[in-house]
C-alpha cells in the first residue's frame, strides 16, 4: 500500500513511523513535511486544507489510504470528499468532526443522548456574559465554541476573570468566534481515553492522562497538552466498564441516532467526579 499522512505535529509523525513499519506498506507520503530521520517518509508540499490538492496527489501517486491527523482538515470535511472519490479514508467527515469544531454542538449532542457532562449556558454577548456570571455562585470554565487548537479554554478562579477572558474571545484573540459556553466547574482527577470506530461499533486503546496547564502545581493557563503518561494509575476494571457503559455506548446510540458515520479516532476527556466520570470534550 502507499499511504498519506496529513499534517507535521509530533501526532502525524509518530503515524507515519509507526504506519512505515507495516509490511503492507511500500511508501509512506507525509504532508507538509517529512523526517529527515525517517527516509521512508517522502515529504510532499500539498496544502492540506485543499481537497482537489489532495485528490489530484492522490491519484497521480496511486495512495491507497489517507491517514488524518488535525482537526482543521476534518471539521473543512477533507475525509468526506476523498470517501466520495473512493479513497479509503482513517478520520470522521465534518458531520462527526463537529463534535470537536463546535463545543456548543457537542455539548448538545451530549445531553440529547444522555452523555453525563458540566451543566453550561451558551453566550453571545457580553451582556449576556456578565448575566450568566452574576447568576452563578462559583467561577466558570469559559470555552470558546469553535476551533482554538487548544488553547481556547480558562478554567476561572474568579467572575472577573471568566469576564475578561471571555472579552477576549469576542475580541477575536482565538480567531472568529461568535459564541462562548459558560461551563459548570467539575472537580476530580482528568483521563484521556482514545476509542478507534468504524462506524457501527469502538474499540478503546490504554486510557492517558497529560499535563495541560503551562506552570507547576496546575497554574497557568492550559495549553494544547505537554506531555502524557500511561497507564493512568486507580484505572480499573469496574471504571473501564463505567465509562464503556456510560459515555462510550450512549456516544454509539448518539451518533446512529443522528446517522453520523463517524470513522477513525474519537478522543474523549473526562474527569472523574464523585459523581462518575464525566465528558469534559471531544477530539477527533
Amino acid at each position: 500500500m502507499k499511504v498519506l499522512v496529513l499534517g507535521n505535529g509530533g501526532r502525524e509523525h509518530a503515524l507515519a513511523w509507526k504506519i512505515g513499519c507495516s509490511g503492507l506498506v511500500e511508501a509512506v507520503f507525509m504532508a507538509p513535511a517529512g523526517s529527515p530521520k525517517e527516509p521512508r517518509i517522502v515529504a510532499t508540499a500539498l496544502d492540506i486544507l485543499d481537497p482537489d490538492a489532495i485528490m489530484a496527489f492522490v491519484t497521480n501517486e496511486g495512495v491507497d489510504l489517507v491517514v488524518i491527523g488535525p482537526e482543521a482538515p476534518l471539521v473543512a470535511g477533507i475525509a468526506d470528499s476523498l470517501r466520495a472519490s473512493g479513497i479509503l479514508v482513517f478520520g470522521p467527515g465534518a458531520r462527526g468532526a463537529i463534535l470537536e469544531g463546535s463545543k456548543i454542538f457537542a455539548k448538545r449532542f451530549m445531553k440529547e443522548h444522555g452523555i453525563p457532562t458540566a451543566d453550561s449556558v451558551v453566550c453571545k454577548t457580553m451582556e449576556e456574559v456578565i448575566q450568566a456570571v452574576e447568576a452563578h455562585d462559583d467561577p466558570y470554565v469559559v470555552k470558546c465554541d469553535g476551533l482554538a487548537a487548544g488553547k481556547g479554554v480558562c478554567v476561572s478562579t474568579s467572575a472577573a476573570q471568566s469576564i475578561d477572558f471571555a472579552a477576549e474571545v469576542f475580541r477575536g484573540s482565538y480567531g472568529e468566534q461568535a459564541e462562548v459556553i459558560m461551563e459548570e466547574r467539575l472537580h476530580g482527577q482528568e483521563v484521556s481515553v482514545f476509542a478507534l470506530l468504524d462506524g457501527t461499533t469502538y474499540a478503546l486503546l490504554a486510557p492517558s492522562r497529560d499535563h495541560k496547564r503551562l506552570k507547576e502545581d496546575d497554574t497557568g493557563p492550559n495549553t494544547g497538552g505537554m506531555g502524557a503518561f500511561t497507564p493512568v494509575p486507580g484505572y480499573s476494571t469496574d471504571l473501564h466498564e463505567q465509562i464503556c457503559r456510560s459515555i462510550m455506548d450512549p456516544v454509539m446510540r448518539g451518533l446512529a441516532a443522528d446517522k453520523i458515520d463517524y470513522r477513525g479516532l474519537l478522543y474523549v476527556g473526562l474527569i472523574l467526579t464523585d459523581d462518575g466520570p464525566k465528558v469534559l470534550e471531544f477530539n477527533c
